[in-house]
């Protein structure tokens, strides 16, 4: 088991980017603050070898307690395979998580544009 920390670049028009590599079942996935991108729409694609496992987009305002965010038609966002879902937050904090399965090796990445 790893610990995954997320990778922050920032693009031209406000556009932040956030992504996580290599995901394995098991990691710990260290949540990021996108900052300058308050009610943000976004967007989160993941890819890679789920082998069973289930990725979620979570969120929380206080670092602690976090719920599985919503799509714009009020669907968990949740991957079993590669995909991409758009999606409306202002949430502090934001992480994939990852369960079930054998996965050794899904990425995630945010694009969040204020």
């Amino acid at each position: 088991m790893a610990t995954r920390v997320p990778e922050t670049n920032s693009e031209a028009d406000q556009v932040l980017s956030v992504s996580w590599a290599a995901i394995a079942t098991g990691d710990t996935v260290q949540e990021s603050m996108p900052r300058g991108v308050s009610g943000a729409m976004a967007s989160v694609q993941s890819d890679g070898t789920f082998d069973g496992a289930t990725v979620t987009l979570e969120g929380s305002n206080d670092g602690k307690n976090f719920v599985t965010l919503r799509d714009l038609s009020g669907a968990d966002i949740s991957f079993a395979s590669a995909g991409l879902v758009d999606f409306s937050t202002s949430v502090v904090f934001i992480r994939p998580a990852i369960s079930g399965g054998s996965a050794d090796a899904v990425d995630v990445t945010l694009a969040l544009r204020g």
